[in-house]
């Protein structure tokens, strides 16, 4: 999603050549600097990254922006964008364009259900309340105290082989249960 906060410019990149495969690799993938990550795409993961680094983290709660540096700091693969699969990302249409106008209950002139997702979108607040799990989590990474595996509540399997902070991955739950988007 090419929406606030994300730019509409990409972070440092190198192109590659592939056999018949054009992409942008991402070149750095810093942790702890803005938007240095792939962010709101379609991802594609092989599988065999699937079994190297399990779930997005719970724990830190930071999607994109913490599995991109993940992979590229902790795994042998790495992360970048295809330059010749468009995904159509439409931000907004209007009310009168939409195709449930007919059985829409908002009043519009109020409200459209893109007005109502912004104003729901909590994730810069998490951002300010949770963030420091996510440079937390790479310090722990970095120290050798957990792998890139991340585990997941949703499979008990996992956590018992690998490093799990169940404090950490509830708060996370909590907040977007109380402050849904």
């Amino acid at each position: 999603m090419r929406d606030r906060p994300y730019p509409r410019y990409l972070p440092p990149v190198i192109a590659r050549e592939k056999g018949n495969i054009n992409y942008l690799q991402l070149k750095n993938a810093a942790v702890g600097v803005d938007l240095d990550f792939v962010p709101g795409q379609l991802q594609c993961l092989r599988p065999e990254l699937i079994q190297e680094i399990g779930y997005w983290s719970e724990e830190c709660g930071y999607g994109d922006a913490e599995i991109s540096p993940r992979i590229v700091h902790y795994t042998n693969f790495k992360v970048g964008y295809l330059t010749n699969v468009e995904i159509d990302m439409t931000q907004y249409i209007g009310c009168n364009q939409c195709p449930g106008r007919d059985i829409c209950k908002l009043s519009k002139s109020v409200n459209s259900c893109f007005s109502l997702s912004k104003s729901s979108n909590y994730n810069e607040s998490f951002v300010r309340k949770h963030g420091w799990k996510y440079l937390e989590t790479f310090k722990e990474l970095e120290a050798g105290k957990r792998t890139a595996y991340c585990a997941s509540v949703h499979d008990p399997e996992s956590m018992k082989n690998h490093y799990y902070n169940q404090i950490w991955a509830s708060e996370n739950f909590d907040y977007y249960i109380k402050n849904s988007n």
